[in-house]
């Protein structure tokens, strides 16, 4: 970022958007796995540790970790698993109800490093399981002292899973079960890209339960990490930009939510912040108008990628939609749009970029600074996927593809897949696409005609 940033002549830290998933990520590692996270799964991913010393790293860790080690013990024996499912069977075959009857019965969840979301399905799936985990763990148990009784085998050989230190009793039972609902709201903030205002509850519900210790830490570990990219806000005017430039909430939201005297100087900063953004980036822009008979945006033979998409979005969005005559050209427009709201429609906005679309002849300056912020993804998902759907366009076969072709491609498919054009053709035609494209399937039929 810091060498783009100086190529470009812009200050990092203000045009950083951090990614929203990440900052999520980091926040349930330390509700799960406590102080220095990454330590911990720089531990578990040691080349030189055990199967033993790893059940233990995990142990350790408490309920959730004696969970994982249960899940992944039962989840490597075939036996394991059958019993698993065979205790559910007899369950289900033995009530009176049609709807249990008709159940089928499911195995255990494995969680992964990769994704928190694995661990909550682990631990959803556990507690699902839980009177069948346990009464497996108690049948295994049995069987094994009595092998000992009759000397097939030897007490130091009980498995790790089945020790006492490693059992789920009922408090670990009881803080799964309320991670699992502190969990809930970090999932539908990903899922809906919204916060749901619960974090002061659950903070508060750890204190009833002060045993296992490192609950009661670990939630406000995680309350220490939001607060830490809680303050990094004031890095750059991104954020308060958008949610202002949102006809929906404009300042009100941060006024009527933030109404103490302490937060007066932080209110009054974020303002100015937009106010500077505003007026340096944005007021002073040319009002270019083009008429019908004006020649179209012709590109310089050497642009930069950046240069091409800054003189496209320039020529589409200031270059066709001239300064309604109803407004002064003299006025600001953003003081302008934050005095005259429309307090009708304006609440029942439900797409501000739409909203800014349609007004961006009357603010062409304005609309142009709401939809270069309100159009930042909040997540690196989508570029995630694009990379991993141009890299299996590009295959063995199709080495030869030029970076233009690949492009162009992958532009269209996503215009198709988000209905901003129609498939007209199909080869590009995705609507019964499944995580490939058509296109792909075709050359593969051995229709490449440079081959």
């Amino acid at each position: 970022m810091e060498d783009i940033a100086e190529a470009l002549g812009f200050d990092p830290k203000k045009r950083r958007v951090r990614c929203f998933g990440h900052v999520l990520n980091l926040v349930v590692e330390a509700l799960l796995f406590g102080y220095k996270a990454e330590t911990f799964e720089a531990e578990i991913d040691g080349e030189s540790v055990s199967g033993a010393a790893q059940h233990e790293i995990w142990r350790k860790k408490g309920p959730i970790g004696k969970l994982h080690n249960l899940v992944h013990w039962i989840h490597r024996s075939d036996k394991l698993t059958y019993r698993l499912r065979a205790l559910q069977e007899e369950l289900f075959q033995h009530s009176d109800n049609p709807k249990i009857r008709a159940r089928k019965p499911v195995d255990v969840v494995r969680d992964n490093q990769t994704r928190w979301l694995s661990t909550l399905y682990m631990m959803r799936r556990g507690l699902l399981l839980r009177p069948f985990l346990e009464d497996l763990v108690e049948k295994v148990t049995l069987e094994f002292n009595k092998e000992c009784r009759n000397g097939a085998r030897r007490r130091e050989e009980i498995p790790l899973c089945l020790r006492e230190e490693s059992l789920l009793g009922e408090k670990d039972w009881k803080v799964i079960e309320l991670m699992d609902k502190v969990l809930l709201g970090f999932e539908e903030a990903l899922r809906m890209l919204e916060g749901d205002a619960q974090s002061r509850e659950w903070k508060a519900a750890a204190e009833n339960y002060p045993d296992p210790e490192h609950f009661r830490i670990n939630i406000n570990l995680g309350w220490d990490k939001l607060n830490e990219y809680y303050t990094k806000l004031d890095e750059t005017p991104a954020y308060y930009a958008s949610a202002i430039l949102n006809p929906a909430s404009r300042w009100g939201y941060f006024e009527n939510t933030w109404t103490g005297k302490a937060q007066l100087p932080w209110l009054q900063e974020a303002k100015r912040m937009v106010k500077t953004l505003w007026e340096e980036e944005y007021k002073s822009l040319p009002n270019v108008s083009n008429s019908d008979e004006e020649p179209p945006f012709k590109r310089l033979k050497a642009m930069s990628a950046l240069e091409r998409h800054r003189a496209h979005r320039t020529s589409s969005l200031a270059g066709r939609c001239p300064l309604d005559r109803s407004v002064n050209a003299d006025h600001d427009e953003y003081d302008h749009w934050l005095s005259s709201p429309d307090v009708k429609s304006d609440p029942l906005v439900t797409d501000p970029i739409q909203y800014w679309w349609e007004r961006r002849k009357d603010y062409p300056r304005l609309s142009r600074m709401a939809l270069d912020l309100l159009s930042v993804p909040p997540m690196s998902a989508e570029c995630e996927r694009l990379f991993s759907v141009a890299g299996q366009m590009v295959s063995p076969l199709r080495t030869r593809l030029e970076a233009s072709t690949i492009g162009m491609t992958q532009t269209l498919r996503s215009w198709v897949r988000n209905g901003l054009i129609d498939a007209v053709d199909t080869l590009v035609d995705v609507s019964d696409e499944v995580g490939s494209s058509i296109i792909w399937e075709t050359e593969e039929d051995g229709r490449d005609d440079g081959e």
